[in-house]
């Protein structure tokens, strides 16, 4: 699978459909995220966690994928998510039925067909916001 269609389907499945369990044939087994999320690890198995996280709190989600750039077995995706947020965002901040919008750019490593290593850029400060986190 080419690099770019291996990235596209990554969004697609994971992020767009929720579909979770294509993680497991997507990334590998051994699969590094250089930059996760405060309380997991990088592993697969954490990647699970945050995919179902995302999918059980949203709905009427939209995943634009606004460039994927590939140079051999390394990818960056730049995109933009926007959904209605209908379950506590991990578990802080009470779910008030806001649209939200998230943009993110993604760093890959390709190797034997499966993504190995990814670090990722997020605009969380945007969404706090969007939130209501600081106040009025």
């Amino acid at each position: 699978m080419e690099t770019i269609d291996l990235v596209r389907r990554y969004y697609d499945e994971v992020w767009r459909n929720g579909d979770v369990d294509a993680i497991d044939e997507l990334l590998s087994a051994d699969h590094v995220d250089e930059t996760p999320p405060p309380g997991l690890d990088g592993s697969r198995e954490a990647q699970k966690q945050i995919a179902a996280a995302m999918r059980d709190t949203s709905r009427d989600k939209q995943l634009e994928i606004l460039d994927i750039v590939a140079d051999g077995d390394r990818a960056t995706g730049v995109w933009r998510m926007e959904w209605t947020q209908v379950g506590d965002l991990w578990g802080m901040i009470p779910a008030d039925g806001k649209r939200i919008e998230l943009d993110g750019l993604d760093w890959f490593k390709i190797e034997h067909g499966r993504i190995t290593r990814t670090r990722h850029v997020e605009n969380w400060l945007g969404v706090l916001i969007q939130l209501g986190a600081f106040g009025a």
